[in-house]
């Protein structure tokens, strides 16, 4: 009989978690998702599973780690759960200018988006990384 590793033990336990029957596919470069199992090395070298999920202001925290005695180096693989690409009226991010996203940003009354004038000092991938925040954010509501 094969011995389980303690980091294949928690795969089953994250799975277990969210109630699922096998890992889903690995994220694609084009999605984003408010919800995941990752595949994690920690300090100790060794790989573990954990969950990440989005909070309400679309930031992704760890919310689950089955492997508690060391902390996390980084995470390695994501298998989302509920994977999506962001659209903004049925456009992708990547097909979108500047000015529509900052936009779509200054139209959105959160207290956490920066003002017009810190989003017009913005690069690309920052307004990117902002949009895809706020997609999440409004997913989990």
């Amino acid at each position: 009989m094969a011995t389980i590793t303690k980091g294949e033990q928690t795969r089953i336990e994250a799975m277990a978690f969210l109630g699922l029957s096998k890992l889903p596919k690995k994220l694609r470069k084009e999605e984003t998702y408010t919800t995941a199992v990752v595949k994690i090395q920690k300090y100790d070298g060794n790989m573990y599973y954990a969950i990440q999920r989005s909070d309400k202001t679309g930031k992704l925290n760890i919310v689950k780690d089955f492997e508690e005695l060391h902390a996390i180096a980084r995470i390695e693989e994501i298998y989302p759960v509920d994977p999506f690409v962001p659209v903004i009226e049925g456009r992708t991010l990547k097909s979108m200018d500047v000015v529509d996203k900052i936009l779509f940003l200054s139209n959105c009354k959160q207290d956490w988006i920066p003002s017009a004038a810190e989003l017009g000092a913005m690069n690309i991938d920052e307004l990117d990384g902002l949009c895809t925040r706020v997609l999440r954010a409004i997913k989990m509501v």
